[in-house]
Formats: structure tokens, sequence, C-alpha cells
């Protein structure tokens, strides 16, 4: 194997790990928050609809303010259509987020 086909290959493997490991480590990581993270509510700052993506769609974000130890911090909550249809800027929602990463966030599904 000569080098321009180690290259390929090492490229090849590289876009694979990137392709499987980063969707697997956004489930691993959500799933650990669902069910260890610390309950919250933030207030919903800010909504926004972005066109991206192949193929081309809407993702829907919400922009939350929260406290943790009576600092606030606000962080990007990507939401589902009928999650960002249903709440209004200024509504309060449910949040749990991680204790190790107080920026990680996700809606609590069960509130």
């Amino acid at each position: 194997m000569n080098t321009t086909e180690k290259t390929k290959s090492y490229f090849l493997l590289l876009g694979l790990i990137i392709i499987i490991g980063f969707p697997l480590y956004i489930i691993i990581k959500n799933n650990h928050v669902a069910n260890n993270g610390i309950e919250s509510t933030g207030t919903i700052i800010n909504k926004e609809k972005v066109l991206s993506g192949k193929p081309i769609s809407y993702r829907y974000y919400f922009t939350v303010e929260y406290k943790v130890k009576n600092k606030i911090n606000i962080s990007e909550l990507s939401v589902n259509k009928n999650i960002y249809k249903k709440y209004k800027v200024k509504d309060i929602i449910y949040l749990l987020y991680d204790k190790k990463d107080i920026n990680y966030i996700i809606l609590n599904q069960d509130k």
C-alpha cells in the first residue's frame, strides 16, 4: 500500500469515526443528563428557526436563561417543531442540566 492509499484509508476511517462517533456521543450524553441531570426551570428569551442541512430543513432552537447556584446562565436548546410551536418567548420551561457541564441542558420531558 503506497502513501496515497494509506492517506485515503486514514481519512476514510477518520470520517467514519466522526459520522458514527459524534451522534453516538450526543445520544449517550443526553441519556446521562436525562437520568442524572439536575432539575431546574428556565425562561425562554429567544426562539430561532434556522434553515440548514442536507436535505434542507428547519432546525428549531430556544435560547434559555436559567440559574445555577445563584448564577444566571444562558444556553441554546435544540427542540423539535412541536415543542417550538408550543412555547413562546418569556414562557417558563423545565430543564435538566449536567452538573459537570452546566451549559449542557435538555428539556425535562417528565414535567
